[in-house]
């Protein structure tokens, strides 16, 4: 049951970590300056400190949050070619 909710987990941090860069790429094809919470470092050390808990916590339980990560940015191309 645990390995079903860390790879729904991984599904959610992947759509809204994706999402937020596809926003980020949508400014900057605007050439809109972007403010420093829209900026790649700290969505990336958001994503490594979450990743960084979740296998210190969980230990090797987390790599099922990893999966879900993979085949979640999928998940999220399909939804965007959809629109």
């Amino acid at each position: 049951m645990k390995e079903i909710l860390f790879f729904i987990l991984g599904i959610i941090i992947s759509i809204l970590y994706f999402m937020h860069l596809f926003l980020q790429l949508l400014q900057i094809r605007k050439k809109i300056n972007s403010p420093i919470f829209l900026t790649f470092p700290l969505r990336f050390f958001i994503l490594s400190l979450l990743l960084g808990s979740l296998f210190f916590i969980y230990g090797p339980m987390a790599v099922y949050s990893v999966m879900g990560i993979v085949v979640g940015r999928f998940i999220l191309i399909y939804l965007l070619k959809a629109k």
